[in-house]
């Protein structure tokens, strides 16, 4: 390795680890945004909105008994119950302002999380087990925030690992934990309505609307999870899911990977 190469490794790197740390926290904040909004909301006030979908003896058969409860009161049984998941998947795209950020992440309770974090075209995939996180950003992302074409091709293909307890990745731990991830559902969120009982993908579920613009469909049988977190208001919209609730996921640690730590400080 060149002299000039070893020079331009730890300034590449931290330009690398800083941007992917942003596209965390933005993703992070696209799923509060889905559920929260940010501006005045929409018209998913009602409570008997004739657009229902669901069949009302089968969804009665089986109900887990939310759609009595209150509005704030569906948030918090729907939040509590995802946080003792064993696991869930979690996907979707949120725009805003002509930028749009994705997540598409299997997070394991008490394990990590593994999966692919993106901002427009350029993505990372993103492993996080046994106290430290993986990085392998695509070609996309090593051009556009590597900056030149031979940084690029230095980390092509390159796992990059750092500890859980470097404070430059701490946003990674706030997508990687359910409790977490799901906590920043609750935040700011408006006056909550209740919305009309429909069907998601099969699964019978009820609107949950905020006054700031989103809206949340969490089940109304079976467990009372959140199941979608939407936005089309404010200049905002997409969605994110929640679904494989509780299935197994296999979370191993990428081999041969390049310790980002170590090469900054050799640097």
């Amino acid at each position: 390795m060149s002299e000039h190469t070893s020079k331009l490794i730890p300034n590449r790197l931290i330009s690398i680890r800083r941007t992917a740390s942003a596209v965390a926290v933005a993703a992070v904040a696209a799923v509060a945004v889905s559920a929260c909004g940010s501006s005045s909301g929409g018209s998913s006030s009602s409570t008997s909105s004739s657009s229902s979908t669901s069949s009302s003896s089968s969804a009665a058969a089986a109900s887990n008994g939310v759609t009595a409860k209150s509005a704030d009161q569906i948030l918090s049984t729907a939040i509590t119950a995802a946080e003792a998941a064993k696991s869930v998947h979690v996907a979707g795209a949120i725009k805003s302002g002509g930028s749009s950020v994705g997540l598409d992440l299997s997070i394991v309770q008490g394990t990590g999380a593994s999966g692919t974090i993106s901002e427009g075209s350029a993505s990372f995939k993103l492993v996080d087990v046994g106290g430290s996180f993986y990085i392998q950003p695509d070609p996309a992302f090593l051009l556009k925030f590597a900056h030149t074409q031979a940084a690029a091709a230095l980390f092509k293909g390159k796992w990059l690992k750092a500890s859980a307890t470097d404070a430059s990745f701490a946003s990674f731990g706030e997508l990687t934990s359910i409790k977490t991830l799901m906590g920043s559902l609750t935040q700011a969120h408006g006056t909550l309505t209740k919305g009309a009982t429909s069907t998601l993908a099969g699964q019978p579920v009820i609107a949950l609307a905020s006054s700031k613009g989103g809206t949340m469909y969490v089940a109304t049988t079976g467990q009372p999870y959140p199941l979608e977190v939407s936005k089309n208001s404010g200049g905002q919209s997409g969605k994110v899911t929640f679904s494989e609730y509780n299935k197994p996921f296999s979370i191993t640690a990428p081999a041969n990977s390049i310790n980002i730590e170590q090469l900054e400080k050799s640097g």
